[in-house]
């Protein structure tokens, strides 16, 4: 069995894969909670409608990002840290994903 960490850090992976490939709408949809939210240098975006009208503004111009630190807070609960190399300075982001219904989602992220 995985630890919480490991099961992330697969999953992260893919998601990696996925927005690297533009693929939005499985990107949300195998990576976000439904009402997840995502603080965009103070302003927050909630929920996969939101989202996606986010992600289709950055994904052309911030295509690549790394993974910085996964660290597991409780067994349903794992922070990852990553920066992303857009257009102008780096940006960083701290995640924080739960285990919802024996999948992993991220449910906030914020990007400063």
């Amino acid at each position: 069995m995985s630890t919480p960490v490991q099961s992330v850090t697969e999953k992260g992976n893919r998601l990696k894969f996925l927005w690297e490939s533009k693929q939005i709408d499985e990107f949300l949809a195998d990576g976000y909670a439904q009402d997840a939210c995502v603080v965009d240098h103070g302003t927050s975006h909630k929920g996969h409608e939101e989202l996606k009208k986010l992600f289709e503004k950055f994904i052309d111009k911030c295509g690549e990002y790394s993974i910085v630190d996964t660290t597991a807070v409780s067994d349903d609960c794992v922070t990852q840290t990553y920066k992303s190399e857009c257009e102008g300075p780096i940006s960083t982001c701290k995640a924080t994903w739960n285990k919802i219904n024996d999948d992993w989602k991220i449910t906030l992220e914020d990007w400063n």
